[in-house]
């Protein structure tokens, strides 16, 4: 549960700066997590919080996805400054891994997984979609959209197998 508080993007309130040891710590998290959803059910790691009231692993890893690739499409690729070339890869791998586990979220929920039919699309048929992601929901269109604009870019390029699986949480069956 430490590690979730690593996923906590700082504030602009707070007037905290994200500084690369920052964006390293958020990477590590996220390949701690990638591990555990290795080795743990994917569900129950993706639903940890630290505390009530607090958003949960899954929720803050939308949270990052979107805000890293904000970021990576308001900077560009800074090639004359090695220190945001440095935060730029680091963003690059947050989103990666980021986009790799909500596609693995999305292929454990599909119902066409086994090639079956289901009625309800929910992790084991106990939580609806739209809980899991609370707030962050709204952001899954967003993500999606800003790889798929920019799919062009060489780095965009590697995102787009995990984006055509993220499409499947964009919309439950039968919402439509």
């Amino acid at each position: 549960l430490a590690a979730a508080d690593l996923l906590v993007l700082p504030s602009v309130a707070e007037d905290e700066h994200d500084t690369l040891e920052k964006q390293k710590c958020r990477v590590a998290a996220l390949k701690l997590f990638s591990r555990c959803c290795a080795t743990a059910s994917l569900d129950f790691v993706l639903q940890l919080r630290a505390e009530e009231g607090m958003d949960t692993v899954l929720q803050s890893l939308v949270l990052l996805c979107h805000h890293e690739l904000l970021c990576l499409l308001m900077y560009g690729n800074p090639w004359r400054n090695d220190d945001l070339e440095e935060s730029r890869k680091q963003r690059l791998q947050a989103v990666d891994t980021s986009l790799f586990l909500l596609a693995s979220l999305a292929w454990q929920l599909s119902p066409l997984k086994d090639g079956l039919e289901t009625e309800k699309w929910t992790i084991e048929g106990r939580v609806p979609l739209q809980a899991q992601f609370g707030r962050t929901q709204v952001l899954l269109p967003s993500i999606v959209d800003m790889v798929c604009e920019n799919a062009s870019e060489e780095d965009f390029q590697p995102f787009l197998s995990s984006i055509s699986a993220v499409r499947l949480l964009l919309e439950e069956p039968g919402t439509a």
